[in-house]
């Protein structure tokens, strides 16, 4: 899952729109259906077989973020899932039609985590209003950046 106010930024920053609130809000109502349905799925899953990870926390938390869904997946750690940019093109292939193939080789990186919140300027009873599914994944909708989030291995097991 990754933050609506940073996914509508991104879509309208990709089709070339304008930084207005009707596109914002278009695309925050349909991020909000999509992660509706993806969340109720979940829930139908149960906690065996689909958890929910947050972007934000693969970015400032990569190594801790990475060996919670290997260990979901089973999976043995190896420090290569750290580095996967060293193996784009070489044993991992990705989609040239894919938008983000050009991020996906790239290490992971910061510099555009809050990049949204320097542009958008989002009415917190329109975000609970459109998208209420970023306060049911625990965004915290008064806060633009993500100091907040714990890594995964930090969170208290209520």
């Amino acid at each position: 899952v990754r933050d609506a106010r940073a996914s509508v930024y991104s879509l309208i920053r990709k089709y070339n729109e304008s930084l207005d609130m009707g596109n914002a809000i278009r695309y925050l109502m349909t991020w909000n259906q999509y992660y509706l349905k993806v969340n109720d799925l979940c829930k139908k899953l149960g906690p065996s077989k689909c958890i929910i990870v947050k972007y934000e926390n693969l970015i400032l938390y990569p190594e801790d973020t990475i060996k919670y869904v290997t260990n979901f997946l089973n999976l043995t750690w190896t420090n290569n899932f750290l580095n996967h940019s060293q193996f784009i093109g070489n044993k991992i292939v990705v989609s040239r039609s894919e938008w983000s193939t050009d991020q996906i080789k790239k290490p992971i990186y910061k510099n555009s985590l809050n990049e949204w919140s320097k542009k958008m300027i989002y009415n917190t009873n329109d975000l609970n209003l459109r998208a209420n599914m970023l306060t049911t994944f625990g965004y915290d909708l008064k806060k633009n950046s993500y100091e907040y989030l714990k890594p995964y291995n930090k969170r208290s097991k209520t």
